[in-house]
């Protein structure tokens, strides 16, 4: 994270039903981690989200949308 500001991380099914959130809160800026249990979920492909602010002094948020794949 460039700078501080609310951060939030979800997981998403393929059909678009939010079975995880990982971060919800304000955060420093600085390197993070985070960890997802999917051990109740069904093998197949989901969605993770990050939503964070943009650099110090830019409005807006930076948003990343990536795949992740379960398998079992």
């Amino acid at each position: 994270m460039p700078s501080s500001g609310f951060v939030t991380l979800s997981v998403f099914d393929l059909l678009g039903r939010q079975v995880a959130l990982l971060v919800s809160e304000e955060k420093e800026p600085g390197i993070y981690t985070a960890t997802w249990d999917a051990r109740d979920l069904p093998s197949g492909v989901y969605i993770y989200r990050l939503q964070a602010p943009i650099q110090s002094g830019q409005a807006g948020q930076h948003l990343t949308t990536k795949k992740a794949i379960v398998l079992r």
